[in-house]
């Protein structure tokens, strides 16, 4: 619990502030989202397994797991996030006589499964004949049609809280923020030193660190690693790497990686490794609107840099072609670049820049946007 209260803290530091400073108005808004989570749990020998020693226990261990699920984000006509779970396949995660529910949805009334067939294994037909609603939730029948038979829990006070926390994220950054790559800021990395972290940066890599937690940010591979620490040894390890998306235009995660040392009951060594892969982002599904009517104008305010990280030209593509803007280019150590006046697509020499990250300001016809690159 010590390591999630202290990841809690290191995220809230860096919940708002990516979004704000490093191009959050060059994107469109979007409310209406849906993707394919995959999921595997395997044991990766980190050692010499003595097999005539394992227990029954150790053995089950060894046993792949593993999910296919598809989601879907949207904004319903209360206004309230929605957010829809299909299960499409599913390997040693629920038990036998377990009837997986056709849709699990969370919403601001709550989580409810919907079920449309019968459990073979239970009396009646499903769990709504074996529990009661003081012990497990409501079960009812619905009247719409998918809505047959739905198991229903009302929010605990702590989950509305993280509802509603929730959804004043997404009425501020729409549902693609969640899952866009990021790294800290300037002041940030200002506030994590206050804080007490150590705050290592060069031109490829941002870490921040205490005793408990080291969190890296690899510019180059756009990858995020976050270890957590027992005196100074990686209990816990959480690889995150983005990837372009380009129905979005944007570097999204892709891929998950969470490996734990642990101990069989025999005392060999073994890794647990979760892997979570995220595909197929996309903004037309369901019957609901890609994005609210604000953010319709929005879609090609963009400033585009090519290529990135670059070597000694960058070709910038602005959001529109026959305004003037004004550019600045700004260091990390807050030391002005560029600055000047250009139209559409222009290219600008970054050949004597030392390598590093660098923050480009764009002011174009009464709007403000911000983009980044990487000079190698």
């Amino acid at each position: 619990m010590k390591h999630f209260k202290i990841l809690v803290v290191v995220m809230g530091l860096l919940a708002v502030s990516p979004y704000e400073n490093y191009g959050q108005n060059t994107f469109p808004y979007v409310d209406n989202l849906c993707y394919t989570e995959s999921f595997v749990q395997k044991i990766k020998v980190s050692s010499q397994i003595t097999i005539s020693t394992l227990t029954l226990q150790d053995k089950l261990r060894f046993t792949e797991k593993s999910f296919v699920k598809e989601h879907h984000d949207y904004v319903n006509e209360s206004n309230y996030p929605v957010h829809d779970i299909t299960f499409k396949q599913w390997n040693k995660i629920f038990p036998k006589w377990y009837k997986v529910a056709d849709l699990i949805r969370c919403d601001e009334s709550g989580t409810r499964s919907y079920f449309s067939t019968n459990n073979v294994h239970l009396p009646g037909g499903w769990s709504g004949h074996t529990y009661s609603y003081q012990e497990h939730g409501y079960y009812g029948t619905g009247v719409r049609q998918g809505e047959e038979r739905y198991y229903h829990q009302d929010h605990t006070t702590q989950s509305l809280a993280a509802y509603n926390q929730y959804k004043q994220s997404i009425d501020a950054f729409g549902y693609v923020s969640k899952f866009r790559y990021f790294y800290p800021t300037t002041q940030m990395l200002s506030a994590f030193t206050q804080q007490g972290f150590t705050v290592i940066q060069n031109a490829n890599l941002i870490q921040v660190s205490n005793p408990e937690i080291r969190i890296k940010w690899r510019l180059s591979d756009k990858t995020i690693v976050k270890e957590f620490l027992v005196n100074n040894i990686a209990v816990k390890t959480i690889t995150t790497k983005y990837k372009i998306f380009p129905l979005l235009g944007q570097d999204l995660k892709y891929e998950e990686i969470e490996i734990t040392p642990d101990v069989l009951e025999n005392g060999d060594c073994i890794e647990t490794v979760m892997e979570t892969t995220f595909a197929e982002y996309n903004t037309n599904c369901g019957n609901e609107a890609a994005f609210r009517s604000k953010a319709k104008t929005e879609r090609n305010n963009i400033v585009v840099i090519l290529p990135n990280p670059a070597d000694d030209i960058i070709t910038m593509m602005l959001p529109n072609a026959i305004e003037i803007a004004k550019i600045s280019i700004i260091s990390l150590s807050g030391q002005n670049m560029f600055s000047g006046s250009m139209e559409s697509t222009n290219q600008i020499d970054i050949s004597q820049y030392p390598s590093g990250l660098y923050i480009v300001n764009v002011v174009q016809g009464g709007h403000s946007f911000t983009t980044k690159f990487v000079k190698q």
